[in-house]
Formats: structure tokens, C-alpha cells, sequence
């Protein structure tokens, strides 16, 4: 929401359009607006579907449920960034990171790696979102895709076994990081997070690191940092394409990009 209105603020001022924000929240991220399209799906109210993730998306395509558009902002885009029939197009990447206390953690003792945090030096002393939800949902669904079912359902075994903290979302994940601490009391020394909530902690003044984990090639494994972009898509049979087409050519500008990467969140274009 932060990010998102005054992105449709200037839309409406350019276009005279106004529209209509439904917002997720930060517990269940773009899962209830899913939701609520599928359920809508024989007669629909929205019209755009801009998501943090493409998981979500992916899946309303795979249903029938996205309108195709080849939008002309998207002409410059790698293919990677779009869907072979035009049903969705990818734009304003995050990182998926490990944020640090530096207070806590001594740059020589720092986690490279994701399956570093299933050791007994980090048992009870990291963060992360519930993996049903948001962009921690599309790592799990990423790390079952490179490791295998087997090694990414023991990977989260793993965590759990070694106490790992969930907190309501990515940002509440930082900001214990950031105090150091859960609110009840917890010491929290690592989270797994992004990169726009990390950037807020080192905004605040927090004392902070970011990470970008498994950087560092291994023989034979696929794992990386992940980076996770925003999607944006029409849906089929909305109330109202022409304005759609619209709302879709503006958040896809080289203009938008620009400008998510300077704000505060600082999306990766």
C-alpha cells in the first residue's frame, strides 16, 4: 500500500482514470487476492492484478483466468520477463536476503548460505515469514524446484527443529532483526527477508547488514540468490479492459521502473 498509491495517484493525474485499490496485508500477501479472483472468476470486479510475486499469477493463468496482453511498454523487456502468450509480464525485481544484527553477528561468523541457518550457532536465533505466503512462499516453492522434494522438505525440518521464529510477515522479520529481539523477548541475530524491507531497518538506523546469500559457485548446485519480480496482469472478462490495457502500459513504463528503483523500497529494474 505504501508503495502502490502513489503509483495510482499519478496514474489517475495522467490518464484521468481512477483506480480502485483492493490491498493484500502482510500476513497473507497476494494468497487472499488470489483467492478472491478465483472465487470471482465467473463474474469478475477487478481488472489488474499487479502481485509482488508470479507465483500467484502463474497459477490464475494455469486456470484460465488471465486476459492476454501484449502491452507496447513491454517491448524493450528480456522474454524472460514475459509469458509466451502475453498473460502476465514481469517488472521491478527484489532480492530474497539475510539481514544480520551486526551487533549480534561478527562479520567473520555471517551466513553465506540459506542452509547455514540449520546449524546449532543459529537455533532459535533466526526470523522468517510464514513459507505459505508472499515472496517466502515463492523461495520454498523455488528451493523445492533446485534441491528436490526430499532435500527442501528436510531443509524445513530442519529449520524448524532448530527453532526457527516466524513472525507475521517480511517486514515484522527485519524489524526483530533490527531490535535484536522478537517482542517477546527472543533473541534474533538472522532473518530471511527482502531487500525493500531490509532497506527500511537500514533506514531507520538499525544496525544492520544485508546479505545476498550463496553467491558463491558450487560445483553442481543450482542454488543463488533469488531474485523475485513484481507481475502484472489483466483479467479475463474484467468490467473494464480499455482502462486495464492502460493502468498495464503505465506500471510496465521505463518511466515506473525509473522510479521504483529510486524510491524508498529501491526495486531492482
Amino acid at each position: 500500500k505504501e508503495f502502490a498509491e502513489d503509483v495510482l495517484d499519478q496514474f489517475h493525474k495522467k490518464t484521468g482514470i481512477e483506480a480502485t485499490p483492493k490491498f493484500d496485508t502482510e500476513a497473507d500477501k497476494s494468497v487472499s487476492l488470489y483467492v478472491e479472483l478465483v472465487k470471482e472468476k465467473e463474474r469478475p470486479r477487478c481488472d489488474v492484478f499487479w502481485n509482488n510475486e508470479p507465483l500467484s499469477t502463474i497459477r490464475l493463468q494455469r486456470q484460465g483466468l488471465l486476459e492476454p496482453y501484449d502491452s507496447p511498454s513491454a517491448a524493450p523487456y528480456p522474454a524472460s520477463a514475459k509469458d509466451k502468450n502475453h498473460s502476465w509480464t514481469a517488472f521491478a525485481n527484489r532480492a530474497r536476503v539475510l539481514l544480520v544484527n551486526t551487533d549480534l553477528v561478527k562479520e567473520a561468523d555471517r551466513p553465506k548460505s540459506l542452509l547455514e541457518l540449520t546449524g546449532e550457532k543459529w537455533k532459535g536465533r533466526v526470523a522468517m515469514s510464514r513459507p505459505q505466503f508472499g515472496t517466502s512462499a515463492t523461495q520454498a516453492a523455488c528451493l523445492f524446484e533446485v534441491l528436490g522434494s526430499e532435500k527442501a522438505k528436510k531443509y524445513y525440518q530442519a529449520m524448524r527443529t532448530n527453532g526457527v521464529q516466524i513472525s507475521p510477515g517480511n517486514k515484522q522479520a527485519a524489524e526483530w532483526v533490527g531490535a535484536g529481539r522478537t517482542p517477546g523477548g527472543q533473541e534474533i541475530a538472522v532473518a530471511v527477508t527482502d531487500t525493500d524491507d531490509s532497506l527500511e531497518e537500514i533506514k531507520a538506523g538499525s544496525h544492520v547488514a544485508i546479505l545476498f546469500p550463496d553467491r558463491q559457485e558450487v560445483p553442481g548446485s543450482r542454488l543463488g540468490t533469488l531474485f523475485l519480480p513484481n507481475t502484472v496482469a489483466i483479467i479475463r472478462g474484467c468490467p473494464n479492459p480499455e482502462g486495464a490495457r492502460k493502468l498495464v502500459d503505465f506500471l510496465l513504463s521505463a518511466d515506473m521502473e525509473k522510479q521504483l528503483a529510486e524510491a524508498d523500497s529501491h526495486q531492482i529494474p
